[in-house]
């Protein structure tokens, strides 16, 4: 999710993740000539501990 929405509180974290998912994109291309398609899994949050200050803040973008 973060790779669509970017990261609040977390850019350090969201930039590996953006990074992945550009990657697929361009990877994505050279089969796409030959009626190929490529995935990624894009995990979105969980409700943990660790994302409870993404959950309490009201601005936030991201919902859990």
């Amino acid at each position: 999710m973060l790779t669509f929405k970017g990261g609040i509180r977390v850019p350090s974290y969201t930039a590996p993740k953006s990074g992945v998912g550009a990657l697929t994109l361009a990877v994505a291309n050279e089969p796409a000539a030959h009626g190929i398609n490529l995935n990624a899994v894009a995990l979105g949050y969980f409700a943990t501990s660790n994302a409870g200050a993404l959950q309490a803040d009201k601005n936030a973008i991201l919902r859990i």
